[in-house]
């Protein structure tokens, strides 16, 4: 479509009719998926106040295979601004064997309710048999409800799931509780709470802020919202994982809706092919996720699905097949490591020879094969 009352440049299908109406976008919205060969499902669900509240989930058959395969540790989170209906969009990522952040699933919910939000992942859970051990979420009391309703445990004879939060968003939760200056003193406790690698010390300073309160409501506070749920957002409950440990906050997911949402939903690189980009342009590059609908949000997904997973192929082959240039020079044999591992050998071998380069011995290594050569 072209539109020329505004004055754009070319033409984009994701743009949405101004008469087109919610359920005609939808069926365009299935459509697609249909063509595209993605697996879809519409729904409606009533909420706990008996509200109806539609859903469409979809994801595409090699990507929710991916979320089978890496579910093990699942991050998901929602964003909204994608469509001209003002429905928030969820994705769900989970992190391959080269640490790129795989789009496995997505849905499109009428608003952030457990109820909706459950039956889409039941669905995804139906599609490949997702299991996950540990779930990453920012601090959405939906989305905790949510897949406790999905996984519910040994009780339902199911792998126990490990609800884990957000670093920088329990940050910005204490920070934003604690902000005056007379309870600097609990948000200092708390903060080392956060970062205490026994459950003991955790408690021992989740006590101590519940000491340091001035009244009985923030004590109740603290005891409800920190010290019964440690569990989900201390360092302690990640120390077994070295994974746990390096991914502590969804910027996975974060950095996945700023791609959707990059140049106002259009693709990388379009605003800079415009020779004259005028007023008219400016307004709609700034406005344009205004216009674009549920299919127009969906396509958009399947191109930067795409992307993700050129991306991610890259990441592959870089994995297995670049190398140092020192391996083509001096060390033959570190070319049989990884890309990663020969990073990190580089500088090891480097260090050594610049030793030698000054007079120095050859490092020796002990019996317990421990390095003293610095």
């Amino acid at each position: 479509m072209r539109n020329v009352a505004r004055g754009l440049p070319r033409s984009d299908e994701r743009i949405l009719l101004k008469t087109t109406t919610f359920r005609q976008d939808v069926e365009e919205a299935m459509k697609l998926l249909g063509e595209k060969g993605w697996l879809f499902e519409e729904c409606t669900v009533m909420d706990a106040k008996g509200i109806p509240r539609w859903g469409l989930c979809f994801a595409h058959p090699t990507r929710i295979q991916v979320l089978k395969n890496r579910g093990y540790f699942t991050q998901f989170d929602s964003t909204h601004k994608t469509n001209a209906w003002g429905h928030n969009m969820f994705s769900f990522l989970v992190r391959n064997e080269q640490g790129i952040w795989i789009p496995g699933a997505h849905c499109v919910v009428e608003r952030e309710n457990s109820e909706i939000l459950a039956h889409t992942m039941k669905a995804f859970k139906r599609w490949c048999g997702w299991k996950p051990r540990y779930v990453l979420t920012d601090d959405s009391a939906v989305e905790q409800l949510a897949v406790r309703r999905v996984f519910p445990g040994l009780e339902a004879g199911e792998q126990e799931v490990s609800h884990l939060l957000c670093t920088v968003h329990t940050m910005r939760t204490l920070n934003k509780r604690f902000k005056s200056e007379a309870d600097k003193p609990i948000f200092n406790v708390l903060r080392h709470a956060m970062y205490a690698y026994t459950r003991i010390k955790c408690y021992e300073l989740c006590e101590e802020a519940i000491f340091l309160a001035r009244d009985e409501k923030t004590k109740n506070y603290i005891r409800t919202y920190w010290l019964d749920t440690s569990h989900k957002w201390a360092m302690y409950a990640r120390s077994h994982s070295p994974l746990l440990e390096q991914v502590t906050s969804t910027n996975g997911s974060e950095a996945w809706h700023r791609q959707l949402k990059a140049g106002g939903g259009l693709r990388k690189g379009d605003a800079s092919n415009h020779s004259n980009i005028n007023f008219f342009n400016l307004v709609f590059l700034l406005t344009a996720y205004i216009y674009i609908g549920i299919r127009g949000m969906i396509l958009h997904i399947m191109q930067q699905a795409d992307n993700r997973d050129s991306k991610a192929r890259k990441a592959y082959n870089d994995f297995r097949v670049k190398s140092l240039s020192i391996v083509y020079h001096e060390y033959p044999e570190v070319g049989l490591f990884p890309g990663p591992v020969q990073k990190l050998l580089g500088p090891e071998i480097n260090a050594v020879n610049e030793r030698i380069a000054q007079g120095k011995e050859t490092p020796i290594f002990d019996e317990n094969l421990t390095c003293h050569c610095k």
